[in-house]
């Protein structure tokens, strides 16, 4: 028997410590459902605009596939005859034109459905969340 208590060495501890850690255990962990209450709060209060924001992203996908389907579709038939009468480097910078105007079609309703309140509600729950955990 002297072996086993040699190798493994106990510890008391008394019941008036262990009420105590209990105490503190539970005030820590009712501060910390408090502030998770507040940050459920901010997040389920904006997530309608975040769902209606991801739906228009959704719904806008087929966007760039289009606008390169008009472009191939201008340059390979509808204006193919004026084409092939161009230099190459007068073809060559139209095609650029072309390329360009093609991605800021694509980029300017991405942009504007990618920029709107969403930015502004994650700033906010970023700077709750580093309130809320840095007291």
């Amino acid at each position: 028997m002297h072996g086993v208590s040699s190798a493994f060495p106990m510890h008391y501890i008394e019941i008036e410590g262990l009420r105590h850690l209990a105490h503190d255990n539970l005030a820590f962990r009712k501060r910390e459902l408090h502030k998770a209450r507040i940050l459920l709060s901010e997040h389920i209060s904006a997530f309608p605009a975040l769902w209606r924001q991801r739906q228009m992203e959704l719904a806008m996908q087929s966007i760039p596939a289009e606008i390169k389907a008009v472009k191939d579709k201008a340059l390979n038939e509808v204006f193919r005859k004026e084409i092939e009468t161009l230099d190459s480097s007068a073809r060559e910078l139209m095609e650029r034109m072309l390329t360009y105007m093609e991605k800021k079609c694509i980029g300017i309703p991405m942009k504007a459905v990618r920029g709107g309140p969403s930015e502004l509600e994650y700033s906010r729950y970023e700077s709750s969340w580093l309130a809320l955990h840095t007291r």
